[in-house]
C-alpha cells in the first residue's frame, strides 16, 4: 500500500509537466490511471472504467474531482453522478459515493463507517461562515454506528481565515484563501479546511467523515 501511495503521489506531482509536454489529454489520461486500491475490506460497487476514460475527462473536466481518503488508501478520480438542485453526488473509480452542497460535504456511502448526513441548523449560515472565514455555527453530524443505528452529535464550529495559500490542483495551481473550521463536541474535536477561489467557491477542501474514515479531501481539476 505504501508503494502504491508513493507511485500515485509521483504521478500526481508530474501532471503539470506532462500537460506542458504532451497536452491536456495525455495529462488527464495519466491522472485517470493513477488509482490506489481501497482497503481490502471496504465495500465498493463495480464501476465501468469507460466513465473515467481520458477523452471523457478532457471533454467535461468540470464534472470530475480528485479525491483522497488516507484511511482507506484512496487517491483517485470522482465523477459527477447526479445533480439535484444544489446537491451533487459523485462516484469514485473504486465505487465509493459522496454528496456535496456547493462544495460542503453532506454524506458518504461505501466507506463502511459512513456519514449519513452533516450540516448546520442554518445551512445558509454555514456557507456564509465558510466564505467569510468568520463566525460560529452549530453543526449536526449523523452517522451509522456498528449496530447500523443512526447516531447524532452536535458540534459548535468556529471559522477563521488562515491566509492566502497556493494550492496544487490536479492540472494547475491556485492562489486560494484558506479557511479553517474547528468543531468541538461533547466527545471529540475535528478540523475542516477549505480553500476558496476568487469567486469564494470551494476549489479544494478536507472535510470530516467519521472516526475510522477520518477526512475526505477533494480538489477540482
Amino acid at each position: 500500500m505504501k508503494l502504491k501511495i508513493l507511485l500515485a503521489a509521483g504521478a500526481m506531482i508530474s501532471l503539470a509537466a506532462c500537460q506542458a509536454v504532451q497536452g491536456p489529454l495525455s495529462a488527464v489520461g495519466q491522472m485517470a490511471s493513477a488509482v490506489i486500491s481501497p482497503a481490502d475490506d471496504a465495500p465498493a460497487a463495480t464501476v465501468d472504467p469507460a466513465l473515467f476514460a481520458p477523452d471523457v475527462i478532457a471533454a467535461q473536466p468540470q464534472d470530475f474531482l480528485v479525491v483522497t481518503v488516507n484511511a482507506a488508501g484512496l487517491n483517485e478520480m470522482a465523477r459527477l453522478q447526479q445533480r439535484s438542485g444544489l446537491h451533487e453526488t459523485y462516484l469514485t473509480q473504486s465505487g465509493f459515493q459522496f454528496t456535496l452542497n456547493q462544495g460542503m460535504l453532506l454524506s458518504s456511502r461505501g466507506f463502511g463507517d459512513d456519514l449519513v448526513t452533516t450540516g448546520a441548523i442554518d445551512p445558509e449560515a454555514l456557507l456564509s461562515a465558510i466564505r467569510s472565514g468568520t463566525g460560529q455555527v452549530t453543526r449536526i453530524v449523523e452517522r451509522l454506528n456498528a449496530q447500523s443505528q443512526i447516531e447524532s452529535q452536535n458540534f459548535t464550529c468556529t471559522f477563521t481565515i488562515a491566509g492566502e495559500e497556493e494550492v496544487a490542483l490536479a492540472l494547475s495551481t491556485l492562489a486560494a484563501t484558506r479557511v479553517n473550521e474547528r468543531c468541538s463536541g461533547a466527545q471529540m474535536i475535528f478540523d475542516n479546511i477549505y480553500w476558496l477561489d476568487q469567486q469564494q467557491k470551494i476549489a479544494a477542501s478536507r472535510q470530516y467523515v467519521s472516526p475510522s474514515v477520518a477526512y475526505l479531501r477533494f480538489n477540482r481539476l
